[in-house]
C-alpha cells in the first residue's frame, strides 16, 4: 500500500511538471549519444521518450513527455545533426545533415532516472524546465552553465544523493521560476551561485535548503528577501564583491551560521536580515548606508561595529540579543538617523558597553538608549549633543565618557541612572537641560568653564560630595538641587551676575558648606540660600546679601563675608540663631538693613574683622552690638600645601617674629 502511494505521488507530481509544447509537425525524438532529443521549430531540446501526441488544432501537435529513461553519465551536446528518420528507438549517429543547437531541457526529461550519476550540460542550453532532474537519487553534483537564463520550479526536488550544485559564473540574469521546496535533499552540502539570479516571486530562492555552505560569485548583485530563510544547517556563507543589497529576512533563522563578512559595495541590509540567526560576529563594510528594522533581533550576536558610513538605522536592531556585549558606532561626521530605539532593549542580559563615535538622532528626537542595561557608554568627539531622555532609566550605567564636541545635554538625559556615581562634563558644553541628572546616582561632577545654563531641576534628588558651578554659568533654573544638595556647593568666583530662578518653597536636605563667589539674583531677590548649611562664604565679588537670603538657617555656624560686601538687606539672617563665627573682610563695615543680623547671637558669636577697620566696626550700627570683635585673617583660602605664615590681617610674613599668626588656616603662636 505504501509503495502504491509513493508511486501515485510521483505520478501526480510528474503530471504537474509535464511540459506541453506546440509544434508545427508531428513530434519526433532521436537518441543521439545516449540522449533523447526533439526538434522543436528548428531547435533541439533534451527529452525523455515522447509519450503520446494528439492534434490540438489544425497543423499543430501537443506532446506530453514520458520519464525514467536515463542512467549513468550523460553528456548533453552543444548541437546535433538532425535527421528526419522515423527510426526513433535506435541510437542515431550524427551525419552530414542540418546542425541545430541544443537549447533546452524539457520538463521531467530526467525525472525519476534513479541510475543517473552525472549530467554535463551543453553550452547552448538556455532553458531547464520544471522538474527536469526530480528524483534523480544517484546524482551527486550538477553544474548549470552560464548560458542558462531560465529554470523551472523544483528541478532538483527529491534528489536525495545530491551534494553540490554549481551555477557557473556569468553576467546574464538567471530567472528561476520558484526554487522552493528543496525537500529530501538529504546529502546536500554546498551551493555556488556565480551569476545574478531572480525567482518569479522575487524572494525565497534557497528557503529551507539543507546545506552547509553557500558561495555567491562576484557577478551576483543582491541577496533577495528571505532567500536563505530557515537554512538552519548553513555554517558558511561567502558573499561576492558585486553584491549591493541584502534583502529583508535574507538570513533569518540561519541558526548554524556563526560569522559572516559583508563585502565592500553593499549599501543596504534589509529588515530582520539576521533575525534569530546564529550570528555571533559580523563585519560590515565602509560602503553601508542603510540598515533595516529589527536587523539582529533575537540573534546570537556578541559584538558589532556599525560603520561611520551608515546614515539610517531602523528600529530595535538588537532587541532580545541576550548575548550581545558591545556595540560600536564608528567615528564619522554624518548624522546617523535612528528610526526609534526607546523601550526596545529587553532581555539584553550580557550587554556591557556601547561607543557612539558620530552624531545621531532618533525619529522622535529622544530616548536613544532608554532603559539600556549597559555598564559603560562613551561618546566620540563628533557627537554634538545628548538628546532628551537619551539615557533615561539606564540604571546599570556605571561609566559615561563624553566627547569634546558636545554642546548640550538634554532634558532628563541621565534621569534615573542610579549606578552612575561620577561624570566629567567636557569643555564646549553650554547647557544642561531640565532634570538632566534627576534621581541619578551622581556624587561627583566636573562642570566646564563653557557652561552657560543649568536648567530646572537639573540635579534634583542628587546628593553630591562636592560640586562647583563655574563662573561662566549665567542662569540656573528652579529646584536645581531639590531634595538633594551636596556636602559643599561652590559658586565659582567671578564678576558676572548669576540669575538663579530658585523656588522659595523648595525643600532641600541641605549643604554642609556653601561658597558664593559671584553676584547673584533670585526671583524677588530673596531666600537665595535657604539650605541648612553649617558654613557659608561670600567671595570678594559679592556686594549685597538680599532679603531673607539665609532665613531660618538654624544649623548655620560659620559665615565668611568677602572684601566687596556693601550691604546686608533686611531679615537676611532671620532665624540664624546658632552662628558661632562671623568673619567680614570688608574694610568699610557693610550697611546692615534693619534687623538682618538680629537673630545672630551677638553675645556669643565671635566677629572677626580687618585690623585696620576694628574701630570702624565697633562704632558702626549693628556691628557694634557684637560683644566679641577681634582682628584676624579673613577671606584667605588655606591651601593644603601652603605652609606660609600670615599676620592676623591676612598679610604674608616671610620671617615671622614671636607672636600670634595664621598658618594652615589656623591661629598659631610663634615662639
Amino acid at each position: 500500500m505504501k509503495r502504491f502511494l509513493l508511486v501515485l505521488s510521483l505520478v501526480m507530481t510528474s503530471l504537474s511538471c509535464w511540459a506541453i509544447k506546440e509544434m508545427d509537425t508531428h513530434p519526433m525524438v532521436h537518441n543521439i549519444g545516449g540522449v533523447w532529443y526533439q526538434n522543436i521549430n528548428g531547435q533541439a531540446w533534451v527529452s525523455s521518450r515522447w509519450h503520446y501526441g494528439y492534434e490540438y488544432e489544425a497543423g499543430k501537435f501537443l506532446v506530453l513527455q514520458d520519464w525514467n529513461s536515463y542512467s549513468g553519465d550523460v553528456s548533453i551536446a552543444d548541437s546535433i545533426v538532425w535527421s528526419e528518420s522515423d527510426d526513433i528507438d535506435t541510437p542515431t549517429v550524427e551525419g552530414s545533415g542540418e546542425k541545430i543547437p541544443v537549447v533546452g531541457i524539457m520538463g521531467i526529461a530526467f525525472q525519476g532516472s534513479e541510475g543517473l550519476t552525472s549530467v554535463s550540460i551543453g553550452k547552448n542550453v538556455r532553458t531547464i524546465e520544471a522538474c527536469a532532474f526530480q528524483s534523480c537519487n544517484a546524482l551527486t553534483e550538477l553544474t548549470i552553465p552560464a548560458s542558462v537564463d531560465s529554470i523551472g520550479a523544483t528541478i532538483l526536488q527529491y534528489c536525495s544523493g545530491l551534494k553540490k550544485l554549481t551555477v557557473a559564473d556569468g553576467e546574464t540574469l538567471l530567472r528561476w521560476n520558484g526554487i522552493g521546496e528543496w525537500v529530501y535533499l538529504d546529502a546536500f552540502e554546498e551551493l555556488y551561485i556565480g551569476r545574478p539570479y531572480q525567482t518569479a516571486e522575487g524572494n525565497n530562492a534557497f528557503r529551507s535548503l539543507k546545506m552547509k555552505k553557500i558561495t555567491f560569485g562576484d557577478s551576483v548583485d543582491q541577496i533577495y528577501n528571505e532567500d536563505l530563510i530557515y537554512c538552519d544547517q548553513l555554517e558558511t556563507c561567502i558573499l561576492g564583491k558585486g553584491i549591493k543589497r541584502i534583502g529583508n529576512k535574507a538570513f533569518q533563522e540561519t541558526t548554524a551560521l556563526k560569522s559572516i563578512v559583508i563585502p565592500e559595495g553593499v549599501t543596504e541590509i534589509g529588515d530582520e536580515a539576521f533575525n534569530s540567526s546564529g550570528i555571533t560576529t559580523i563585519s560590515l563594510p565602509s560602503t553601508l548606508k542603510k540598515m533595516g528594522n529589527n536587523m539582529f533581533q533575537n540573534s546570537s550576536l556578541v559584538e558589532i561595529t556599525i560603520p561611520g558610513s551608515v546614515e539610517e538605522l531602523g528600529a530595535c536592531p538588537f532587541e532580545y540579543c541576550s548575548k550581545l556585549k558591545k556595540v560600536t558606532f564608528a567615528d564619522g561626521e554624518t548624522t546617523l538617523k535612528w528610526d526609534r530605539i526607546c523601550d526596545n532593549w529587553p532581555y539584553m542580559n550580557s550587554f556591557e558597553e556601547i561607543y557612539i563615535g558620530r552624531p545621531y538622532q532618533t525619529a522622535e528626537g529622544n530616548n536613544a538608549f532608554r532603559s539600556l542595561p549597559i555598564k559603560k557608554i562613551a561618546f566620540g568627539n563628533s557627537v554634538d549633543q545628548i538628546y532628551d531622555e537619551d539615557l533615561i532609566y539606564c540604571n546599570q550605567l556605571e561609566t559615561c565618557i563624553l566627547g569634546n564636541g558636545i554642546k548640550r545635554i538634554g532634558n532628563k538625559a541621565f534621569q534615573e541612572t542610579t549606578a552612575l556615581k561620577s561624570i566629567v562634563i567636557p569643555e564646549g558644553v553650554t547647557e544642561i537641560g531640565d532634570e538632566a541628572f534627576k534621581s541619578s546616582g551622581i556624587t561627583t561632577i566636573s562642570l566646564p568653564p563653557t557652561l552657560k545654563r543649568i536648567n530646572y531641576g537639573a540635579f534634583m534628588y542628587c546628593s553630591f560630595d562636592d560640586i562647583t558651578i563655574p563662573a561662566s554659568v549665567d542662569y540656573m533654573g528652579g529646584w536645581v538641587f531639590y531634595y538633594g544638595g551636596a556636602k559643599k556647593l561652590t559658586l565659582e568666583d567671578g564678576p558676572n551676575l548669576l540669575e538663579w530662578a530658585i523656588d522659595n518653597e523648595s525643600d532641600y536636605t541641605g549643604f554642609e558648606e556653601l561658597y558664593v563667589g559671584r553676584p547673584y539674583k533670585t526671583p524677588g531677590n530673596r531666600e537665595a540660600f535657604k539650605y541648612g548649611q553649617k558654613k557659608i562664604t561670600f567671595g570678594d565679588y559679592v556686594e549685597e546679601l538680599y532679603d531673607n537670603d539665609l532665613v531660618w538657617q538654624s544649623n548655620l555656624e560659620t559665615v565668611i563675608i568677602g572684601k566687596g560686601m556693601k550691604k546686608i538687606a533686611g531679615n537676611t539672617f532671620q532665624g540664624c540663631n546658632n552662628v558661632k563665627e562671623l568673619r567680614v573682610a570688608a574694610l568699610v563695615p557693610p550697611v546692615v538693613d534693619g534687623e538682618s543680623l538680629g537673630d545672630v547671637p551677638s553675645e556669643t558669636c565671635q566677629l572677626y574683622v580687618p585690623a585696620a577697620s576694628l574701630n570702624a566696626y565697633k562704632q558702626a550700627d549693628v556691628w557694634k552690638n557684637f560683644f566679641n570683635i577681634e582682628t584676624g585673617i579673613v577671606g584667605v583660602k588655606a591651601d593644603n600645601n601652603d605652609s606660609s605664615w600670615y599676620s592676623l590681617d591676612g598679610k604674608r610674613v616671610v620671617a615671622p617674629e614671636k607672636g600670634l599668626y595664621v598658618k594652615d588656616g589656623k591661629k598659631v603662636l610663634h615662639k
